[in-house]
């Protein structure tokens, strides 16, 4: 791949008098941005980062920023190839630019040019680039030209900043304040916006301190004018680091036609303190893949491309023993989702093999392209032959409010802790459960027109793999989008309709746009088990994954679920929530037809249950969220949205004053459609792994009685705005010794059974920042013993490191849970004890004899084993090996215990 980083020197006279600036520097760095002409797309090239997305874009090789709304002040382009060190020394940089309607009128302050001094050496490069909008430490600073013709410097730093869910709206009054320059003189020539100027900074850094001289003149030489501004004295922290350009306001709005800001072309920088770094953006972002049944799933999601870039890329795989790259598939553009996805048949388990995702990008010059590699790792089967590890996460939050500081005071992605932590595990499988995204985090939302709206998710997406493509390269997959992925703060798909409330039930993003999100997020898992279209066209995912013996039945519980408003009219549910006075949730709210899985979830569930082949011995049920609900709110509160604001209590507290919550957002309810989907895959001695609810987890799932049914693991958020806690009223009835009161058997708010083993509550920590792990966040651990067939759960602190000698989990944790607990009906009597002399480990069903109904299927850890019932009977036991085709058949009435 070629690279447009340069190194030579030059002299300081080509960019500004040198009696202005005596000094002489010793070796120096120079960049000059690559641009692809003939081209308009958003993406401007691979050395850029937009804030957002959908505010620049590269036109017949012009960087343009057409946002210039008051309520999306500025906008930075990150320049993410090089920076400036700290120290002592110098740099340059230098821009044509221009106003994009140079004949319009301008909102008071508008202006563009440079953005530079973004974080330092303890602030990821990742974190600087996201500096938008609003200042706050860390954020640098403006040097720039106002279309009223002067020269500014703005500080980006000050201003007491301060964000909730996201960041949005006007600046305040005291924000972006400019920093009196020591002197100015000169005047650009009438007509200057017509034809742009050419801008240039000069940056002399001296024991701590930094002189700027920023200097201006029209683009066309053979006009005379132009200015120069010195400001002296600054902190040198205002200067070193990242930097880029900025587009600030713009024209205002006439009639229909919305005001537009700058743009730039011909981006230049050099300097003793200039430094490269490896970062880039685009043009593939990330890569997810999924290896089942001997089928590759593989999507490359790119950054948005134009009409005239090349619409075709090519999966290579690295031979084994040879080394040597073969092509494997081709795959051509989805213009929505901004991906290329893959598909090879015949990938049979084994061990790693390398691959890349190869395309031919337009970045620089008219004509040609230069290919570009992502490269990962197919991991076919697990890493050990003795257990089979998964890491669980869910809800990646950037921004949980606050004062706004452009550092990991206040900022969490890309995550890089957590992802190292994770990392560390080296797990075979990841899961993300949902909220991969989430709708207003950081930049605010925009819904409408579609074109907008794509971009707006894709805005956010990209950052969700550029957070865990370390990660995501080099293992298999799950993504399933959740609530905040489809840009609701709930969710009650309703079967797929159109809806104009999301309590009404139902999606209120048009079908094209959750078409698009949808592919970005699963169109790499495997095929759906029933691909039918459901209401609007929209597609479904829900499917089964089979890799090395484990066995995944991978559902969508939010899609066809009902909304209690409709249903439960006397409940008054207000966003998922009961705010009818003397409804008592426990008795009224259950609606016995009310759908949760569905028909056809339920169908699949069943099957998949009976199937343990392609070497199954374990099976697990992945989906959004806990079929119960795990939560309490205060006693006078009618709803969830009192959370943020709760004190949080001291370390092993049990705070009095909360009640059971009872919000429909979980899976509690409807209890009967619960009870349905716990009755299916308990047959498959599944545990139940999800996200969702912000509360690391661990309980035993009851119908009938407690326990009855298997385990549901809710990992702990990646980070997240919302702490839901477990108080209860009452302590649960026959705890472990020493447990806590919130751990036992309880009834939830809906009159569910479950018995709690562990909880993550919020508490206070030591641990900075304390908005960020006083939420307890964290991920999830699963070891898969081989062997045994036993699982167990870990749940980990986002601020432990494991690799630490005494790290510990949260409280709780680890927890080991034996296969046979997973369907924990106690058995009535058994079946006549069976032998398996053939191939391997035998698989053992059990069908009620009349009906042939599955009572439960497994594979035994032993070639004997005797089979269990839980009501007298006579019954069909069929044993054996489902891969080679050999089964042995009795009928047998069961014998009490």
């Amino acid at each position: 791949m070629k690279r447009c980083f340069l190194f030579f020197g030059f002299l300081l006279s080509t960019l500004l008098p040198a009696q202005r600036h005596p000094s002489r520097m010793g070796a120096q760095h120079r960049y000059r941005s690559p641009l692809a002409g003939g081209l308009e797309r958003v993406w401007v090239g691979p050395d850029w980062y937009g804030m957002r997305l959908q505010d620049w874009r590269l036109v017949q090789g012009r960087i343009e920023c057409p946002e210039a709304r008051p309520r999306r002040p500025i906008r930075v382009l990150h320049q993410l190839r090089v920076f400036s060190a700290q120290g002592s020394g110098e740099y340059r940089l230098q821009v044509q630019m221009g106003p994009l309607d140079p004949g319009g009128t301008f909102l008071p302050g508008a202006a563009a040019g440079f953005w530079v001094g973004g974080g330092n050496d303890g602030v990821h490069p990742w974190k600087s680039a996201l500096v938008h909008h609003r200042p706050g430490k860390n954020g640098g600073m403006f040097c720039g030209l106002e279309a009223s013709g002067q020269l500014v410097f703005r500080d980006n730093e000050g201003g007491d900043a301060r964000g909730g869910w996201g960041i949005t709206g006007p600046l305040k009054k005291g924000q972006f304040e400019k920093f009196p320059a020591t002197a100015q003189e000169g005047s650009l020539p009438p007509g200057w916006r017509k034809e742009g100027v050419l801008l240039r900074l000069w940056v002399r850094v001296r024991e701590g301190k930094a002189t700027l001289v920023l200097s201006v003149r029209p683009r066309d030489e053979a006009l005379e004018g132009g200015i120069e501004a010195r400001l002296e004295g600054i902190s040198a922290g205002l200067v070193d680091g990242s930097f880029g350009l900025l587009s600030h306001l713009g024209t205002k709005r006439v009639a229909k036609k919305p005001g537009r800001g700058f743009w730039f072309r011909r981006f230049a920088a050099s300097g003793s303190l200039l430094r490269k770094r490896e970062m880039q953006f685009g043009p593939i972002v990330g890569c997810l893949y999924t290896l089942s049944r001997g089928v590759l799933k593989l999507t490359a999601q790119m950054a948005p491309l134009g009409p005239g870039d090349p619409k075709e890329a090519r999966l290579e795989i690295q031979e084994p023993g040879s080394g040597a790259w073969k092509e494997r598939a081709r795959a051509q553009y989805d213009e929505d989702a901004c991906t290329f996805r893959f598909r090879v048949e015949g990938m049979e388990e084994g061990p790693p093999l390398p691959y890349r995702v190869v395309y031919g990008a337009r970045v620089s010059g008219e004509v040609g392209s230069q290919d570009f590699a992502y490269e990962g790792v197919l991991r076919r089967r697990a890493k050990s032959r003795e257990q089979f590890v998964i890491a669980s996460l869910n809800c990646v939050k950037h921004f949980t409010g606050g004062p706004l500081h452009w550092d990991g005071s206040a900022l969490w992605f890309p995550h890089q802790d957590l992802v190292a932590k994770v990392e560390s595990h080296d797990p075979d499988f990841l899961f993300f459960a949902g909220d991969q995204i989430y709708e207003g985090d950081l930049t605010g939302i925009e819904r409408r027109p579609f074109a907008r709206a794509r971009l707006d998710y894709l805005d956010k997406y990209y950052r969700w793999h550029l957070s865990f493509r370390s990660l995501t390269r080099t293992r298999p997959t799950v993504s399933i989008p959740d609530d905040h992925d489809v840009f609701q703060g709930n969710l009650w798909g309703a079967g797929g309709r159109k809806a104009r409330r999301q309590d009404d039930g139902g999606y209120t993003m048009p079908p094209r746009w959750l078409k698009m999100m949808e592919r970005t997020q699963t169109s790499h898992l495997p095929d759906p088990v029933d691909p039918r279209p459901i209401a609007q066209g929209l597609p479904v995912y829900f499917t089964r994954l089979e890799m090395d013996g484990v066995s995944f039945a991978i559902l969508e519980d939010r899609k066809f679920k009902d909304s209690p408003t409709p249903l439960v009219p006397k409940g008054k549910f207000r966003n998922g929530w009961p705010r009818a006075k003397d409804f008592d949730p426990a008795r009224e709210a259950d609606v016995p037809g009310a759908v949760l899985l569905g028909k056809r979830q339920l169908a699949f569930l069943e099957g998949w249950a009976a199937d343990w082949s392609h070497q199954a011995w374990i099976k697990l049920v992945l989906s959004q969220t806990l079929f119960s609900n795990l939560a309490t709110i205060p006693e006078k509160a009618t709803g969830g949205e009192v959370l943020p604001g709760l004190p949080v209590p001291e370390p092993g507290a049990w705070p009095k004053g909360y009640k059971l919550a009872s919000d429909a957002d979980s899976n509690g309810w409807p209890p009967s459609g619960r009870d349905r989907a716990l009755r299916a895959w308990r047959k498959a001695f599944a545990l139940h792994l999800c996200g969702d609810q912000h509360l690391g987890s661990l309980v035993h799932y009851g119908v009938d009685r407690f326990d009855d049914a298997g385990y549901g693991f809710c990992a702990p958020a990646v980070a997240n705005t919302w702490p839901r806690r477990w108080f209860p009223p009452q302590a649960g009835k026959d705890r472990r010794e020493g447990a806590p009161p919130w751990t036992g058997k309880f009834l939830d708010g809906f009159g569910n059974h479950l018995t709690v083993h562990a909880v993550s509550n919020p508490q206070k920590t030591p641990y900075k920042p304390a908005r960020l792990h006083q939420r307890m966040p964290g991920y999830g651990i699963l070891r898969l013993d081989r062997k045994t067939h036993a699982i167990t759960v870990e749940c980990w602190p986002r601020a432990v490191d494991p690799r630490e000698e005494g790290a510990k989990q949260y409280p709780g944790w680890p927890l080991r849970i034996p296969q046979r607990e997973e369907y924990g009906r106690k058995a009535w009597g058994t079946l006549p004890r069976i032998v398996w002399e053939g191939r391997g480990l035998p698989v053992v069903q059990v069908r009620e004899a009349k009906t042939g109904t599955l009572v439960y299927a497994l594979r035994s850890t032993r070639k004997g084993f005797i089979p269990f019932v839980f009501e007298p009977g006579e019954y069909l036991l069929r044993y054996g090996d489902p891969d080679g085709g050999s089964w042995k058949e009795l009928r047998a009435r069961a014998k009490k215990n």
